[in-house]
């Protein structure tokens, strides 16, 4: 499959379709949307405002007004996209069918929801206009997304416990970026309010759109994760909002639906029964969506709520120890559905019970589809369940900040009308200014207390030896970062890019950052054995490096 949710799997759930708008230009958008910006997955979104639109004959009825008032869903042909240039690429294009609800009243909402073409569509969402509607849409099953709407100035209602509820129900919360592009006159009041919806939830509940109903007005995946920092959002939080969140909300539609599509979101060329469709359909989303769907799948939602583990955490670090042994040798990878787990049984746990608790950790830790990259990932989530040692030992202060603290109140009570800022400065300067041979008072004092501080943390490190490597709170240098990624060993990798650059860039059309990818993606879809192949080459590489190093 071509992507994966997290990584490179960019949807775009609004793509506006107006009444009048011709079919041409929806598609000409759809397009663009994919082979231009790398989109994977899109929705045609069809709106329904709140007022009945004025007509001729005021003997309708209230039935036909009805009827006339949900437009059909915009509905793709194969056909008209072409197929074959997408398969070529190795992906494929799902295009989904969204309703939105503009609506003022609890009535009017109702009316809508029941209307048998509702469920002709594989979103609705609600743009509700006041509270009451707020809640009822919230509340209400049928309803998947909510949308905020800068012309009905409804962000108001988007704040405080009522928007923390909808997200526990279930509900993902709408913010488009396109028009605090296109309307220089309220991007001031888009960027504040979607600031403000995304303080109040986080990222878990925020799905990221364009409303575009042209091709300017849409924007590169990563186009938008800029933008959403204006948002106050920042890269991992941005990308979750325009991947994980809605293909989890995709995910959770095709579940929720009782009763067989009646149309193929997938642009599938093939023809088949209803009951195969769908369980192609569900297939299709375990391995596009990979693991982290799979998961919420095959997991209650009670359980994935809850922070609670599956066993103990003493016994979480027992697996992470044994599969770390086995997994030990420099630039192994591979997927944990192919490792044994019956290698590191323990206790009386089985191995498909250590294998179900292993998805769970690499879920919570957000870990990579590798084994390796599990150990890691999960080896730091462990450490953050683990509570503090309050007993740790605080570091001295310096000379400087000695002499400060020890000043300060005394040059406080001097000055009562300074500001802090003041005072400081005034210290600062007196600090400067005095000679080596009181500096060395202060120094005498730093040095006596580090090295009872140094005595303190061994006691401390004999009674946590787990603890001696961490170091909280402490960011790492570019220096470190790239020691790091050095021991990591991505040498295999370089080795298999080499050899494969110039026969995928011919085949696809890619380079740069596309090609690599690709072959990112190529490269660690190898089996182990495959994949030894080129471990054993990188290890030759360096052997041969190291000798002519020597020479």
């Amino acid at each position: 499959m071509s992507r994966k949710v997290g990584k490179n799997n960019f949807t775009d759930l609004n793509i506006l379709y107006k009444q009048n708008e011709s079919r041409e230009s929806i598609i000409s958008i759809i397009k663009f949307a994919f082979q231009q910006l790398g989109y994977s997955t899109v929705a045609v979104n069809c709106e329904q405002l709140y007022s009945y639109a004025k007509s001729s004959n005021a003997a309708c009825s209230k039935r036909k007004r009805q009827q006339s008032s949900v437009p059909e869903p915009f509905v793709v042909d194969p056909t008209e996209i072409d197929i074959l240039s997408l398969e070529s690429r190795g992906e494929r294009l799902r295009v989904f069918s969204r309703l939105t609800l503009v609506v003022n009243s609890v009535e009017r909402l109702q009316e809508l929801l029941s209307n048998k073409i509702i469920s002709n569509y594989d979103i609705v969402a609600v743009c509700p206009l006041n509270e009451t509607t707020f809640d009822m849409a919230a509340s209400d099953s049928r309803v998947h997304l909510l949308t905020t709407d800068v012309t009905a100035d409804n962000f108001s209602l988007f704040q405080g416990n009522r928007l923390n509820e909808a997200v526990r129900n279930g509900k993902y919360i709408e913010i488009s970026y396109s028009p605090a592009i296109m309307d220089t006159s309220i991007r001031k009041e888009v960027f504040t309010c979607g600031r403000k919806i995304f303080s109040t939830i986080g990222e878990k509940g925020i799905i990221l759109t364009s409303r575009a109903t042209r091709p300017m007005e849409m924007r590169a995946p990563y186009d938008v994760i800029n933008i959403s920092h204006l948002f106050g959002m920042n890269t991992n939080e941005s990308r979750s909002a325009i991947t994980v969140n809605p293909q989890q909300l995709l995910l959770a539609v095709e579940d929720n639906k009782s009763k067989p599509r009646e149309q193929d979101a997938n642009l599938s060329l093939v023809t088949t029964s209803n009951h195969f469709e769908n369980t192609i359909i569900k297939i299709k989303y375990a391995v596009t969506g990979r693991y982290l769907e799979q998961a919420r799948s095959l997991l209650p939602p009670e359980e994935m709520a809850s922070k609670k583990l599956p066993i103990p955490v003493d016994d979480v670090i027992t697996l992470v120890a044994k599969i770390s042994e086995h997994v030990s040798l420099s630039g192994t990878t591979g997927h944990y559905r192919r490792f044994k787990f019956e290698n590191v049984l323990f206790n009386d746990y089985s191995a498909k019970d250590l294998r179900k608790v292993w998805r769970i950790l690499r879920l919570r830790a957000y870990g990579e589809h590798n084994i390796v990259q599990d150990v890691q990932a999960i080896e730091k989530y462990i450490a953050k369940l683990q509570p503090l040692a309050t007993d740790r030992p605080k570091k001295p202060l310096t000379a400087y900040v000695y002499y400060v603290t020890k000043r300060y109140p005394k040059l406080r009570s001097k000055n009562p009308t300074f500001t802090n800022l003041e005072l400081v400065r005034a210290l600062a300067e007196d600090w400067r200014k005095m000679d080596a041979e009181k500096k060395r008072k202060y120094q005498r004092h730093y040095e006596s207390e580090k090295e009872d501080y140094n005595r303190q943390m061994e006691e401390f490190y004999e009674k946590h030896p787990e603890l001696r490597n961490s170091h909280p709170g402490r960011k790492k240098s570019k220096k470190e970062k790239a020691t790091v990624s050095n021991e990591t060993n991505d040498l295999p990798f370089m080795k298999f890019m080499e050899s494969r650059s110039k026969k995928y860039s011919e085949k696809y059309g890619l380079k740069g950052k596309d090609l690599r990818d690709k072959l990112r993606c190529k490269f660690e879809n190898l089996s182990d054995e495959k994949r030894r192949k080129w471990i054993l080459r990188a290890e030759n590489s360096e052997d041969m490096f190291i000798s002519n190093g020597n020479k």
